[in-house]
C-alpha cells in the first residue's frame, strides 16, 4: 500500500518512476530455487527444531463454546495508547537495545499467559519478505507467517523474557524465507477443523509517517476506513505505531468472544503496558490484571453457589 501510495503521488506530481532492478517473476524464480538450496534446509532445520516437541493449543476460556468447523465471522475494538506511555514504550527500547515490536509483542505473551495459565505460546507473525534491497521498491505478495514460540513462565523477571523474545525474533528473521505452509507440512499436524495449524493468534505492528491526511498540492488522501467483519483468528492483535501515540486493534472472532470480554483484554494489555515501563524488573507473576482477577472472583463464586444448591 505504502509503495502504491509513494508512486501515485510521484505521478501526480508530473514525476517519472525510477526504473526497478527486478520484477515480482525475478523473485518467484529466485524463491524456486531457494526450495533446492542448502540455505533452505538449514532454515528448515532450525524451524523443525523449534517445534521438535508438541505445542499445546492455547486454551483462553471463550464465552461461546468452540464451534465443530471454525468461524471466520469476527469484529474489531480500537484503543489508542497515549503520548506518555508510548514515550516510555519508546525508552524501553532503547535502554533495553530492543524494538517497539518486540516490545509490545512481549506483553502480548504475558497478557495470553495470563488467561490461558500457559507458559509455552506460539504467536503468528506477519513478515514482509523484503529481505533483499532490491525487493524494497517491488509491488506484490512477498508476505510469509513467522510461528514464535516463547515460554513467559512466571518466575521470569520482564526485562528477562523481553530478552528471550529479542533473541527469538531476530533467529526468526534470519530463518524467514522457510515458507509457513511447508513448515505444516513437515510438522506432520493433526488437522482440527475447528481450529487453525499451530497457532490462534497473531500479532503485527505497521509504522505510519503522519497522523492524518495526505496532503498532495491542492488534494488531500485520506485513509478508508474498512470495517472488516471477519477473523481469521481467534485474536487478531495489530499496532499501529504513530510520531506521538500507538493505536491498538484487537480482531476477534465473534462465535467465541463477547465484544464486552474484548474489551477487558484490551484493558488488561494496556496495564500490563503500563506496568513494564514503570518497572522492567518485574517478575511475571506479579503482573496483576484487575479484570482477570475480577473474573477469577466471579468464577469462584459461582462455582461456590452450585456446591451450595447441592
Amino acid at each position: 500500500g505504502s509503495i502504491l501510495m509513494k508512486e501515485f503521488i510521484e505521478l501526480y506530481k508530473g514525476k517519472e518512476l525510477q526504473p526497478v532492478k527486478l520484477q515480482y517473476k525475478d523473485f518467484a524464480e529466485w524463491q524456486n530455487k531457494f526450495m533446492k538450496s542448502e540455505e533452505m534446509k538449514k532454515q528448515e532445520e532450525y524451524w523443525l527444531n523449534v517445534f521438535r516437541d508438541e505445542v499445546q493449543v492455547l486454551n483462553i476460556p471463550t464465552d461461546y463454546e468452540r464451534p465443530a468447523i471454525q468461524s471466520f465471522e469476527g469484529d474489531t475494538l480500537n484503543v489508542e495508547v497515549d503520548e506518555k506511555t508510548t514515550e516510555l514504550l519508546r525508552n524501553l527500547t532503547k535502554e533495553t537495545g530492543t524494538t517497539m515490536h518486540m516490545v509490545l509483542l512481549s506483553g502480548f505473551y504475558i497478557l495470553l499467559s495470563k488467561y490461558s495459565g500457559q507458559e509455552d505460546i506460539v504467536i503468528g507473525i506477519p513478515i514482509a519478505g523484503r529481505s533483499h534491497a532490491d525487493l524494497q521498491n517491488i509491488m506484490g505478495m512477498f508476505v510469509n507467517t513467522l510461528a514464535l514460540r516463547n515460554k513467559p513462565e512466571g518466575n521470569k523477571t520482564f526485562v528477562d523474557f523481553l530478552k528471550e523474545v529479542k533473541e527469538n525474533s531476530l533467529y526468526a528473521y534470519e530463518n524467514q524465507s522457510y515458507q509457513f505452509e511447508m513448515l505444516i507440512e513437515n510438522l506432520d499436524l493433526v488437522r482440527d477443523t475447528s481450529r487453525n495449524p499451530l497457532f490462534d493468534v497473531m500479532f503485527d505492528i505497521v509504522a505510519s509517517v503522519s497522523d492524518g491526511d495526505v496532503k498532495v498540492d491542492d488534494i488531500i488522501l485520506k485513509p478508508y476506513d474498512m470495517e472488516s467483519k471477519i477473523s481469521k483468528f481467534d485474536l487478531n492483535l495489530e499496532v499501529v505505531e504513530y510520531p506521538k501515540i500507538l493505536e491498538l486493534s484487537l480482531s476477534y472472532c465473534v462465535g467465541l468472544f463477547r465484544k464486552d470480554t474484548v474489551e477487558l483484554l484490551l484493558e488488561d494489555y494496556y496495564s500490563i503496558l503500563k506496568t513494564i515501563t514503570n518497572d522492567r524488573n518485574v517478575t511475571l507473576n506479579n503482573i496483576e490484571l484487575i479484570n482477570l482477577k475480577n473474573n477469577d472472583t466471579e468464577l469462584k463464586l459461582d462455582l461456590f453457589e452450585n456446591s451450595y444448591l447441592l
